[in-house]
């Protein structure tokens, strides 16, 4: 990799672009805004004379061709703009910057770096300082070389390239993954790195014994043990977890670290030994416990290696597995949030974008099994995780981990749904009694409501053990300080805390707002129903559907400008808040409309009547004429004609209006049907009484198919088709754009790099240009089309509630849940892998305010299932109001103490 120019000399002059594809420097631009598009000095073409190295080439699926790989050994990519004098540029050198050493220090004095102040003390700020206002190419020059000056005195292994339609430039930045570098930060920042398998080859143990957690138990007994005080540990090196590191590696390191002349420590240490009851013997002196013992990292249950995570030390460097590429991502980052704010540096426009560097090689591999789409109706492989993991960090892996249990577990449902489905579908051709249909849909209630306790639980269970696999426990990851952070708004701020209570009634007040306009509609739809209007119960449920989706958007883009004014300091407190504002109320959403229909519309929706025989006037309003009166009954001819209350003839009835008893209450003298009325009869047992379904029951089902349905098309649809669209059009654009400039070479200043000739073929795209499309289109970012933690979380999280919450009225929709996730699950790994920009691989404890938001649904699953089985579905809907008060109770509270268990 080749170095950029001296800091010194991109401190003095600009660098000016000529005809004859070399770099000179000037001390004074000849034009407001010469030099800028090519502020990195001299880029890798200039150098032509040099030995053409061969191309490394890999295959992209979403172009179906292959791209140069033009960044090896590169963690970061920058992306710096041109000017409007160049085609395709977006900045305008004549626009006029207020106030440049105040925004300047946005970008460069960090609060918890003081190093970092004197930055701007650097003298190539002097042309900005005392200076009320700068155009903007002058000021831009200035904080770019302050970038480059900082990033060179770091030594990092730096690169520069045009982009192929030179709109643009690239900066790549890394260092060597075993380099000084990489271990010299690590020892800074105290960054936790595993053991490797030779720290554990003088121990001795049961294979069963988990070290890594035993370890963890040491370090914490070892605080506490009278017998030890700061002396022992300060002897060993200042560290409770070197301590631990040299008990685990053995008894002979722990010994030569105290010294054997100090007599007094190497008692102390024996009396903990045996206090602790830490078994360590040495290899050479005493055979193994187990004659099966292989040594080696520790393995769990599962026979996952459970290895040690320790502070890099280079005391300890030879038991230490050798970095990765995310640990050198993240320990750049670290060190570059000490110097300048990276966020801020995009959002005044010094840089367009950043992002980090794609590995095609683990890009290739997850091509063929994680996200291969030949894979695409296959269970995913659970333990998957830990290599995906070492491209998308912990934070996201956790979000796939669920996921893929989530598709395990739908499999077992979904059999279970398969059953009771038949049996549904059955009864009527068996002539069963109707009675069977409510049972199974108990049954389904009850089934759905264990798993879900059982599944939230199993997930909970593989988050413990995959942080110990992984050393996240207690990970403290980068703090990213947000551009819109007001520091003159503290958290302590009265104004602050007025403005957040006023915010948080926001949410409520949506929610209020969409359930009075379904409740509005459903009783209009209601009403055209009993006036026989056909086009508002064929499309009644696409209705409700689009009223839905559209709120649900709404919701979505207005829920971050919500948050901003929050006023958080981190992206970490703001993704949490916005996580919560947007699942909150977008859950509310699509369950709403369910719960309306079961145990609102009942009440809030009767058809009442006050004539002579007030039930059959009731009846006649909701039946019409007679052809509308439930299927399961006799009906006769109605003597005397009954007029009815729109003033026609009703000529037909049923023999008795009895079964209607149930479904009616008594109010000011008349009598009212409620909300919820039969549509299907049956008659069942000696006495002939009949047992009914009712329209509640029949909307309920008919919108749950179509909400799944619309739900699934919509994510796949959105998550991925449109991405995938819009990138290849893009790429298609610049690559055309290149191929013309690459025929009028003559007529331009330079030729970037990447576009390369190919036995005449025009230009042949690279990796980093693919990159730098998919982080414009489709990053990794909340609302866009790359997807984003809190996204693609709230999507299955709608799909879980659906299920857990109002699953049991259809027993087909596991079938239908399970086949959709199965393609989601592939397509949003295809997606992550070759559409979506790399995000930023951070660590993570757990799945954060999710682990919240599914305990809720599944509380919430609880309490809508039993009241689903008591008080809507047979037999217990016919019961007394006590009876089912009883049942209700004791039910929900089985269940809450099943899910505590």
């Amino acid at each position: 990799s080749s170095r950029l120019g001296s800091p010194a000399m991109l401190g003095s002059a600009p660098w000016k672009p000529r005809s004859s594809r070399t770099m000179e420097i000037e001390e004074r631009p000849s034009s407001p805004w010469s030099g800028v598009g090519s502020w990195c000095g001299r880029h890798e073409e200039d150098d032509v004379d040099r030995p053409v190295a061969p191309r490394r080439t890999t295959w992209l699926p979403l172009l179906r061709a292959s791209v140069e790989v033009d960044a090896d050994g590169a963690a970061f990519v920058l992306v710096f703009p041109k000017d409007t004098n160049v085609i395709g540029g977006v900045l305008d050198p004549q626009a006029i910057i207020e106030n440049p050493m105040v925004k300047a220090a946005q970008i460069f004095e960090r609060p918890r770096s003081p190093s970092s102040f004197n930055t701007l003390r650097w003298h190539g700020f002097d042309r900005l300082r005392d200076r009320p206002c700068v155009q903007a190419w002058e000021y831009q020059i200035v904080v770019r070389a302050a970038v480059m000056h900082l990033l060179q005195k770091s030594d990092f292994q730096l690169r520069s390239f045009p982009s192929l339609d030179g709109d643009e430039d690239f900066l790549t930045v890394g260092m060597e993954e075993q380099g000084e570098r990489v271990k010299r930060l690590a020892q800074r920042f105290a960054y936790k790195v595993a053991l490797k398998s030779s720290a554990y080859a003088d121990m001795c143990m049961d294979p069963n014994y988990n070290v890594g957690e035993h370890l963890s138990d040491f370090a914490g007994k070892l605080a506490a043990a009278a017998s030890v005080d700061q002396a022992l540990i300060g002897a060993f090196g200042g560290g409770i977890d070197q301590l631990g590191l040299a008990v685990g590696g053995g008894l002979r390191q722990l010994e030569g670290a105290i010294g054997a002349d100090n007599a007094n420590l190497q008692q102390r240490l024996h009396n903990l030994k045996g206090n602790i009851g830490f078994k360590v013997e040495k290899r050479a002196d005493v055979a193994p416990a187990d004659p099966n013992f292989r040594g080696g990292i520790p393995r769990d249950r599962e026979g996952q290696p459970v290895p040690a995570y320790v502070a890099y030390s280079p005391d300890l460097a030879e038991y230490l597995s050798e970095f990765r590429h995310i640990d050198v991502l993240r320990l750049l980052r670290m060190h570059l949030d000490e110097f300048f704010n990276i966020e801020e540096l995009s959002a005044q426009q010094i840089i367009v974008n950043y992002f980090c560097a794609g590995s095609p090689e683990l890009v290739d591999e997850f091509n063929e099994d994680f996200c291969s789409l030949k894979y695409l109706f296959t269970l995913p492989d659970l333990a998957s995780a830990q290599k995906v993991r070492l491209y998308f960090g912990e934070h996201i892996v956790f979000f796939f981990c669920w996921f893929s249990l989530y598709v395990h577990w739908l499999l077992y449902l979904a059999m279970i749904g398969f059953v009771c489905s038949v049996g549904v579908h059955l009864i009527p051709v068996l002539h069963l009694p109707l009675e069977w249909d409510g049972l199974i849909h108990v049954f389904m209630a009850f089934v759905l409501t264990v798993w879900g306790v059982l599944f939230n639980a199993r997930f909970d269970a593989e988050i413990r053990a995959n942080v110990k696999r992984w050393g996240m426990k207690d990970w403290v990851g980068v703090e990213v300080e947000r551009p819109e952070w007001e520091p003159d708004q503290p958290e302590s701020s009265r104004l602050l805390k007025w403005k957040r209570r006023l915010l948080n009634q926001l949410p409520i007040a949506f929610c209020i707002l969409f359930a009075s306009v379904i409740m509005e509609f459903a009783l209009f739809a209601m009403e055209q129903r009993k006036l026989g209007n056909k086009l508002i119960e064929k499309w009644g449920n696409i209705v409700t559907v689009v009223l839905m989706h559209t709120f649900s958007l709404v919701w979505a883009k207005l829920a971050p400008k919500l948050c901003n004014h929050y006023n958080y300091r981190t992206d970490a407190q703001y993704n949490e808040a916005l996580t919560w504002m947007v699942a909150s109320v977008r859950i509310f959403v699509a369950l709403f409309p369910f719960i309306d229909i079961i145990f609102i519309q009942n009440y809030t929706h009767p058809t009442c009547s006050n004539r002579e025989d007030p039930l059959a006037g009731a009846a006649w309003k909701i039946y019409g004429s007679g052809t509308n009166w439930p299927a399961g009954l006799g009906l006769e001819l109605a003597s005397p004609v009954v007029k009815m209350f729109n003033g026609t003839l009703a000529r037909t009835m049923p023999t008795s209006l009895d079964w209607l008893e149930e479904y009616s209450f008594v109010i000011d003298g008349g009598r009212c049907i409620r909300g919820c009325y039969p549509v299907h009869c049956d008659k069942v047992g000696l006495d002939g009484h009949y047992v009914c379904d009712t329209n509640c029951t029949a909307t309920l089902e008919s919108n749950m198919m179509t909400v799944y349905i619309s739900h699934m098309v919509m994510t796949l649809l959105l998550g991925v088709g449109v991405p995938w669209l819009l990138t290849s059009r893009e790429v298609a654009k610049e690559v055309n754009h290149a191929n013309n400039k690459h025929s009028m070479q003559g007529s331009y200043d330079y030729m970037p790099t990447s576009p390369i000739t190919e036995e005449g073929s025009g230009v042949m795209y690279s990796l980093v240009q693919f990159q730098a499309k998919c982080a414009n289109l489709a990053p990794y970012k909340y609302s866009s089309w790359g997807g984003s933690f809190i996204d693609d979380f709230v999507e299955v999280a709608i799909g879980f509630a659906l299920l857990t919450c109002f699953g049991m009225a259809v027993p087909s929709v596991p079938i239908l849940a399970f086949l959709g996730h199965l393609v989601e699950y592939r397509l949003m790994a295809f997606r992550m892998s070759n559409m979506t920009c790399r995000p930023f691989p951070h660590g993570g404890e757990n799945v954060g305010i999710w682990k919240v938001i599914f305990n809720i649904i599944g509380q919430a699953a609880v309490a809508i299932n039993v009241g689903m089985a008591v008080f809507c579905m047979n037999p217990m809907r016919s019961w007394d109001f006590e009876h089912q008060l009883i049942a209700f109770l004791a039910l929900e509270h089985s269940l809450i103490l099943l899910r505590s268990a």
